[in-house]
């Protein structure tokens, strides 16, 4: 079953998540993971939610995504994260329906 993952991001360093931006997305795809959104241009409809960025990936399954985000290949490139966004990040099974 597909697997999802959000991030919410506060950025604090523009130059520094462009680099990020294109390291990470071949790790991600490494994994299977693709992007289905990554920006800030949103409208909230309901409730008061206002991140400054969003990014929603999809994984092949929450063991591929956890696999990723353990993986020596992304230590590096979340402490390079941490170090310019507060970030909150959830994972989440998708529903397959009847």
């Amino acid at each position: 079953m597909p697997a999802y993952c959000i991030a919410e991001l506060k950025i604090f360093d523009q130059d520094a998540y462009a680099r990020y931006k294109g390291d990470v997305t071949a790790v991600v795809e490494s994994f299977g993971g693709r992007f289905l959104v990554r920006g800030d241009d949103y409208d909230t409809v309901e409730g008061d939610w206002n991140p400054d960025y969003v990014v929603m990936i999809e994984f092949p399954d929450r063991a591929t995504f956890h696999r990723f985000y353990d993986s020596p290949e992304y230590q590096g490139l979340k402490a390079d994260r941490m170090a310019f966004a507060n970030t909150n990040v959830v994972i989440f099974e998708g529903w397959e329906g009847e």
